[in-house]
């Protein structure tokens, strides 16, 4: 190769120049970004559309590489492709992605990258052209958008070419055809459509559409599936290409009418129900009129048009006075909480009268702006309510009427807790209780009733609301104190409210504790009977007088000693003879109602296989039919062969006991024969010495001469002491052998006229003594009122003569009616009887406790006579009198401390036990 040249090669240089300047002319007046680099991305040459695509100057894109305007979330991925291509691995590569610009805006870029290689085909430079693609994006980011709002819009949407044929639907209207996303493409328009339907969309709404460019109407689509055809609102529009103007195809809507016709269908029954309700329902607009009233209302205010409602002001439909509560209560309650309810008076238009109604208000709101529009109310006429609650209060009043009244044990027990709410008189008697239970659970009212298994029972009933009744139950129960066992019938009766809810318990109850223990003792008795049968070897049995037939225990068969059966005729035939005409007489008469249908005879049997002879005694009783028929005898028998032997031995002895009492009676006699001659010693032939001695003593004491000596003078007082002792003695000797238990002089003996009487007596010996005695008024007794007297007398003269030195008496005598249980408790009196208590207490010297009984001994005295005067008489007659009238007698003491006496007499002498009267003693 020389340095020659020709000049073609001339020319064909400055061609190459040329291209070379066109080729640097075009490369930097590109509409698009070119950047020429190596294989590293390092840029070599950028045009101007690249620099002002990326912001920065050439100058700065000559020093920087893909790197520097890659945003970071997309560098690695394109440094990986770049990779790839210059390996060979693709002969160009085209992509898209984001670039930062030099003021930080992130735009869109499309990239063509080819690779420059040398005559090697190693890689030598990378040529790239960029395009701003950042509006393409955005569009298509809008359309993808678009399509998803379509796609996931709730109403059908769906395209279609002018020929018919459904190029996409929505999820919506794919969900609501019940068709799949794979089913839906290639489908003709009127397989949507029922065939009438389908007529309506090609001959009315696709004419209306192409022409106009809408149409919208009411459709019904076809489900796919079910066959059920779906109405819809439909709405059409006619798709324009946007470069020519000219149809290319056609878009509907359809929102799906169901849930609308559903609720147009519950408003319309909500109306209905509204315009039929039995409660007053309206609409106040702001103007103070109503805007609707229901007929209900028309009808309890007395409207008759709905004219008239509209005119009428709501100040009309209340009295000037009542209209003031719904100025300034209701209506500024509703405006600021949006709503009120109380109770409000109204008035009927026609009538004038006025009622109350029960009225619910609530502020009614715009739902867009939230502002007031109206005033709804519901008012409930509460005349039939209080008609039926005073009904109630009036029911429920003969209600607990009824169970004060009942004769039979009643209580109302209410609510879980099972309070006492109310209870006759006779249930509070049952329970042993007094009102003061009313009110309370009834765990507190009867806590006895704890372990006893009523409270599970009437926790049972008013869950369950089934009644439980009990027969002859047992209960025990606190009553007058003590824990007693009572049998009763009782009902537990569940009680429903207007609800059906059980609120209360009713308890009905029958005291059975003496049925019960009449049947139990009737058992014991029963079975006592017929140990008594056993024991006293009785023999039962019974004659059907009708039938013939006989039933008899086995005893009767051993007796008898026969194997055929027992009939009438055999018993006579085992009959002694001789006794057979005296018991078919005694039989003849019991068959006669008049006798009474009583049998008792004793008669002989004789023993038809051993021959024994047998004493009998038999008791039986005819039972006869209303016409008076005898029908059966029933009858026991007891074996007294025994007793008759014995019977035979007793005479003998009764002989000679009778002999020896003939003469014990002789004896008595002649004793009693003295002791009558000793009375009238002792009052006459003893009384009258002594009398002469008293009499001649006092007169040596008043004659003799003051100057006889003072020993002889003593001697002759101790004449006189002893000689009225002596009196005295014989007299209380004689009325204590007087009293006796034969007298029975008794008379009604008021004991505070003898009280009273015997005071008078002491007159004198009280004033001395400045005595008190305190008494009120006292029983009246059966008794023999000299006793009583003599009683009275021995008591209060003993409290007088032992009296404290210095202290004046003080005697207090009382009397009360001694209850049953206390007579009792006391062995020595007669329970049948009722008794009375007398006590008379004194203030005196008293004696020692340990004395109590020896007290009322004969001739026993605590003192020496020196002390305190006295016989030793006085108590042991006060006992004697007492004992006389079936009574006692104690006392109690303290030394110092005064003494007490107790006397327990009957204030009857005789009680009645139905026609019978009895009196001690006497054999009932």
């Amino acid at each position: 190769m020389t340095d020659d040249y020709t000049p073609l090669d001339t020319n064909n240089g400055q061609q190459l120049r040329n291209d070379e300047q066109r080729y640097r002319t075009a490369f930097q007046q590109a509409a698009v970004g070119m950047v020429l680099s190596d294989t590293n991305g390092q840029f070599r040459q950028t045009n101007k559309a690249f620099a002002q695509m990326t912001g920065y100057s050439p100058e700065e894109l000559q020093r920087s590489t893909f790197s520097l305007i890659t945003h970071p979330e997309d560098l690695l991925h394109f440094q990986q492709q770049l990779l790839e291509l210059v390996r060979g691995e693709a002969d160009s590569l085209l992509t898209r992605q984001r670039c930062i610009r030099n003021d930080k805006r992130v735009i869109w870029i499309s990239l063509h990258i080819s690779v420059n290689r040398d005559e090697a085909g190693r890689p030598e430079s990378l040529f790239s052209i960029v395009q701003d693609i950042t509006q393409d994006v955005a569009l298509r980011n809008d359309q993808q958008r678009l399509l998803a709002m379509v796609e996931h819009s709730l109403s059908f949407m769906a395209i279609a070419t002018l020929d018919g044929q459904v190029v996409y639907i929505n999820r919506a209207g794919r969900e609501l055809v019940g068709l799949d996303e794979s089913h839906t493409t290639g489908r003709s328009v009127s397989e949507f459509y029922t065939p009438e339907q389908f007529s309506l969309i090609r001959d009315v709404a696709v004419p209306t559409l192409l022409s106009q460019g809408y149409w919208s109407g009411r459709v019904y689509l076809r489900h796919f599936k079910t066959g059920e055809q779906i109405p819809c609102q439909a709405s059409g529009i006619r798709i324009d290409d946007p470069h020519t103007g000219k149809p290319i195809g056609r878009g509907f809507t359809m929102r799906d009418l169901r849930p609308e016709l559903t609720a147009q269908e519950a408003q319309r029954k909500l109306l209905t129900l509204v315009d039929n309700s039995i409660e007053l329902m309206s609409i106040l607009e702001l103007d103070g009129k109503n805007s609707y009233i229901n007929k209900a209302g028309m009808d309890m205010l007395g409207f008759e048009t709905e004219q008239q409602v509209q005119e009428t002001p709501i100040s009309s439909l209340h009295a000037p006075e009542h209209f003031a509560q719904v100025e300034q209560e209701v209506l500024p309650s509703v405006m600021n909480t949006g709503r009120w309810s109380g109770v409000m008076l109204v008035r009927h238009l026609k009538t004038g009268q006025i009622f109350p109604v029960f009225n619910n208000t609530i502020r009614i709101d715009d739902p867009d702006t939230g502002k007031p529009v109206s005033v709804g109310a519901v008012m409930r006429d509460m005349r039939p309510e209080l008609a039926s609650q005073q009904a109630l209060v009036e029911s429920e009043a003969r209600f607990r009427s009824m169970i004060m009244q009942a004769p039979m044990a009643m209580g109302l027990l209410r609510g879980e807790t099972l309070v006492v709410e109310s209870a006759n008189e006779a249930m509070l008697n049952l329970w042993g209780k007094d009102a003061s239970v009313i009110g309370k659970p009834l765990r507190d009212a009867l806590p006895e009733l704890e372990g006893q298994p009523f409270y599970q029972l009437l926790n049972e009933v008013y869950t369950t609301g089934v009644a439980y009744q009990a027969t002859e139950d047992r209960a025990d129960l606190v009553v007058d104190g003590q824990l007693q066992t009572f049998y009763f019938n009782f009902t537990y009766k569940p009680l429903r409210n207007a609800e059906g809810n059980v609120y209360a318990i009713l308890n009905m109850a029958v005291d059975v504790t003496h049925q019960v223990v009449a049947n139990q003792q009737l058992k014991e008795t029963e079975e006592g009977l017929r140990e008594a049968v056993e024991l006293a070897e009785l023999a039962t049995w019974t004659n059907n007088l009708v039938t013939g037939q006989m039933t008899y225990s086995d005893r009767t068969r051993d007796w008898l000693g026969v194997t055929e059966t027992i009939t009438p005729e055999v018993i006579v035939r085992c009959m002694h003879p001789e006794d057979i005409a005296e018991v078919d007489r005694r039989l003849q008469v019991a068959l006669n109602p008049a006798s009474g249908g009583r049998m008792d005879l004793e008669y002989r049997i004789i023993n038809q296989q051993t021959g024994a002879e047998r004493f009998v005694h038999t008791q039986a009783r005819v039972l006869f039919t209303d016409d008076g028929v005898p029908y059966l005898i029933r009858g026991t028998s007891q074996d007294i062969t025994a007793q008759r032997m014995t019977e035979q031995d007793l005479e003998k002895q009764v002989q000679l006991r009778t002999e020896e009492l003939r003469k014990s009676n002789s004896q008595l006699q002649q004793s009693n024969q003295e002791l009558e001659r000793y009375a009238y010693v002792a009052s006459h032939d003893l009384q009258e010495p002594l009398r002469k001695i008293q009499i001649y003593s006092g007169l040596l004491s008043e004659r003799l001469p003051q100057t006889i000596s003072p020993e002889s003078r003593r001697y002759l007082q101790k004449i006189e002491e002893s000689a009225n002792r002596m009196s005295v003695l014989i007299k209380n000797i004689l009325d204590f052998s007087r009293i006796n238990h034969g007298s029975h002089f008794d008379k009604n003996v008021d004991l505070t006229a003898t009280v009273t009487a015997v005071l008078k007596d002491f007159e004198l010996l009280l004033h001395q003594k400045n005595a008190r005695v305190n008494y009120g008024d006292l029983c009246v007794i059966e008794a023999v009122p000299l006793q009583l007297n003599q009683l009275f007398y021995n008591l209060i003269g003993n409290s007088l003569k032992f009296t404290r030195e210095g202290v004046s008496p003080v005697i207090t005598i009382s009397c009360r009616p001694l209850p049953p249980q206390e007579v009792r408790q006391h062995d020595t009196l007669n329970p049948r009887l009722p008794y009375c208590e007398i006590i008379v207490s004194d203030n005196g010297i008293g004696f020692d406790p340990a004395f109590a009984d020896r007290i009322f001994g004969l001739f026993q005295r605590l003192h020496h006579r020196q002390q305190y005067e006295g016989t030793g008489i006085g108590l042991a007659l006060c006992q004697r009198i007492v004992a006389n009238h079936e009574g006692k007698i104690w006392a109690e003491s303290r030394e110092g401390q005064g003494a007490t006496f107790h006397i327990l007499l009957p204030t009857k002498k005789y009680t009645f036990f139905g026609e019978y009267s009895y009196k001690k003693g006497d054999t009932i």
